[in-house]
């Protein structure tokens, strides 16, 4: 079980690491294991739920963004199809 000052200190490593050309999850399982005394096979799901939190956290930042591009995505199919049956004529 972690603590909130490991939780906190995880969340601003995987904060950080996520968005940098490195491994966000070797970054926060060497954390743990180094700095918090936690077993490998304790640092791995600590990890992937961290992975998690990220996606969620991005998504409802991107919402937005995302709702435009689903929303576009039958207008895109359909100009393919359009263009593709031009090019074959």
């Amino acid at each position: 079980m972690l603590t909130l000052f490991e939780a906190v200190v995880l969340g601003i490593v995987q904060g950080i690491a996520e968005w940098l050309p490195i491994s966000s999850e070797g970054m926060t399982s060497l954390v743990m294991i180094n700095f918090f005394g936690k077993s490998l096979s304790e640092a791995l799901p600590i990890s992937i739920w961290l992975h998690i939190g990220t996606m969620l956290a991005a998504v409802v930042f991107l919402r937005k963004d995302i709702i435009v591009i689903l929303r576009n995505i039958p207008r895109y199919l359909q100009r393919e199809s359009v263009e593709k049956k031009a090019n074959d004529t």
